[in-house]
């Protein structure tokens, strides 16, 4: 009797067991081949009915361009960059029925996933912030026009 119940304890931790999450890191550039710094780059959920409001991971672009996905649990997902009501997906496409999904199974690390995005030529309109707050625009000119110590004041 107590094997029965050590055996049926066994098969009930296992089937609790948490489900290992998986990654997806990569590269973004523009269609010229530069990095793309402070760029959302998000995955959802690949099956249709989705809308881009689902966002299973959300990360943001390093100044070299590099994302990293994480906490995806397995399934399969399409990579989008940019904005959310018009972004590029995975491997470069416009369109969402044109993007390549990934199967992302438990555990698994999927690197180097580099991709582009079309380059229009114009600014971006998006500002990247600190963890004061500010953005880094604004925080560039304060520091500026911050006067040093060695700076006379007048009154």
């Amino acid at each position: 009797m107590t094997i029965l119940l050590s055996l049926l304890f066994l098969l009930t931790v296992q089937q609790a067991a948490p489900t290992e999450l998986g990654t997806i890191s990569g590269k973004l550039r523009d269609s010229r081949g530069a990095p793309t710094p402070g760029l959302r780059v998000f995955a959802l959920p690949a099956e249709a009915g989705f809308a881009v409001e689902t966002l299973s991971s959300i990360a943001q672009t390093d100044v070299e361009g590099r994302y990293r996905l994480e906490v995806l649990p397995p399934g399969r997902y399409l990579i989008a960059a940019g904005l959310l009501d018009s972004p590029s997906y995975y491997p470069g496409v416009a369109s969402r029925n044109q993007g390549q999904s990934l199967t992302v199974t438990a555990g698994q690390a999927i690197a180097n996933l580099d991709f582009a995005i079309p380059y229009s030529g114009t600014s971006c309109n998006s500002e990247v912030y600190s963890a004061a707050g500010m953005s880094f625009d604004a925080e560039r000119r304060l520091n500026f026009q911050r006067p040093s110590s060695r700076t006379r004041m007048s009154s």
